[in-house]
């Protein structure tokens, strides 16, 4: 049985930006945006925030950092289900 599906979202933020105001401060906005895209989601229901797992990587070629943000969510099929 598992309590959810994996919801991902990924952002890319100019090089200059991380440089400016830190890697903690892009890994925020990150996590804002994850938030807005899954309440933006008809068929996310809840996201276990507790599952929240943000993976950073630097792009040389466009001089930009990609962030990953993914967390299990109840979608709403699975609530309409129930547990099998």
């Amino acid at each position: 049985m598992t309590l959810g599906q994996k919801f991902a979202v990924m952002q890319q933020f100019d090089g200059r930006l991380v440089d400016t105001f830190g890697l903690e401060f892009v890994l925020r906005e990150a996590m804002r945006g994850f938030t807005k895209s899954a309440e933006r989601d008809p068929q996310v229901i809840v996201p276990f925030h507790h599952t929240v797992k943000q993976l950073h990587r630097y792009d040389m070629m466009h001089d930009a950092d990609l962030v990953r943000t993914e967390a299990y969510v109840i979608r709403a099929q699975l609530a309409i289900e129930g547990p099998r």
